[in-house]
């Protein structure tokens, strides 16, 4: 082999081991990347299903204080602003 091509071999070599770590960092942050979703997707969940628990809570109080107004008389259908007007 001429010294041009050992010259031209050493540089293709080098681009190509650039290239490989090039690529072998867009895999990790790929990963990472992925990692975070994961991670992001799992917290809105729990999120969510606390939301969701705390209204079905919040439904069962207004229905329990509806039924604890009816049982005294008060109507409990009625917003109080309705039945004080009447």
């Amino acid at each position: 082999m001429s010294n041009e091509q050992l010259e031209a071999l050493k540089k293709l070599r080098e681009e190509l081991d650039r290239q490989e770590a090039s690529i072998k960092e867009q895999r990790e942050a790929l990963r990472e990347r992925e990692e975070f979703l994961e991670q992001s997707e799992a917290t809105l969940f729990a999120k969510m299903q606390q939301q969701q628990e705390k209204e079905t809570e919040l439904e069962q109080l207004a229905e329990d204080l509806k039924r604890k107004a009816r049982q005294l008389g008060l109507g409990g259908d009625e917003p109080p602003e309705i039945r004080e007007k009447a």
